[in-house]
C-alpha cells in the first residue's frame, strides 16, 4: 500500500510517495519538492487531489493523484492572504477552512474567503467534525517566535458552521 507523507525542513518542503518496499532512489515518483515549508496536506474525499498548505507563502497547493500514487499537475488552488495557511480541512461543498494567524478562513478555489472565525491568538490547526460533522475545532496558541514548553496558553476552541466536512473523519 503507498502512502504519502510530507517533511518540513528549513530549505522548504517535500512530498515523498512511499511504497511498501520504502523509499527508493531511484523511484521516479519519490519526490516533489517544489514547495515552502508545507505544513499539512489533505487529500480531497474522491482521492483524486492532494491539497497542501504552504505556511510561509501563503498558497495553497493543488496535485492531481492517478491511480498509481503519482503526483502531477501542480497548480495553485488559492492564495490566502495576510499569514500564510497552516493547518486545513475540506468541507462537503469544496471549500477549505485555514488555520491563518489569529483567525480561521474559508476559502474557495480561486481564493475567495467565504467566512472567518477570529479568535484571540495563533491558529495552528483545524478540523471539521462532531455528530452532524458541523463543529469547527481550532487548536490555538500564544506565539512569540518562540517555543516554551512550559507555557499553558494553548486552547481548543469549537464554534457551529453551515457545511458538514467532507472525507475524514466520517460519521457512523
Amino acid at each position: 500500500m503507498d502512502t504519502t507523507r510530507s517533511s518540513c525542513q528549513r530549505s522548504g518542503s517535500e512530498i515523498e510517495r512511499i511504497s511498501s518496499s520504502g523509499i527508493s532512489a531511484n523511484d521516479p515518483f519519490a519526490v516533489v519538492n517544489s514547495l515552502s515549508r508545507t505544513s499539512r496536506t489533505r487529500t480531497w474525499p474522491d482521492g483524486k487531489t492532494l491539497i497542501c498548505a504552504e505556511s510561509y507563502n501563503g498558497k495553497l497547493t493543488a496535485f492531481d493523484i492517478a491511480p498509481d500514487g503519482t503526483l502531477s499537475n501542480q497548480r495553485l488552488w488559492a492564495h490566502i492572504e495576510g499569514q500564510g495557511g497552516d493547518g486545513i480541512c475540506v468541507d462537503a461543498e469544496g471549500a477549505i477552512w485555514a488555520s491563518s494567524g489569529k483567525r480561521c478562513v474559508r476559502i474557495i478555489e480561486g481564493g475567495a474567503v467565504l467566512d472567518t472565525v477570529y479568535l484571540d491568538r495563533m491558529a495552528f490547526a483545524c478540523m471539521l467534525g462532531g455528530v452532524d460533522g458541523k463543529t469547527l475545532f481550532i487548536a490555538a496558541n500564544e506565539w512569540t517566535g518562540k517555543i516554551d514548553p512550559t507555557g499553558t496558553t494553548g486552547r481548543l476552541y469549537s464554534t457551529q458552521v453551515q457545511v458538514p466536512h467532507a472525507g475524514f473523519p466520517r460519521n457512523g
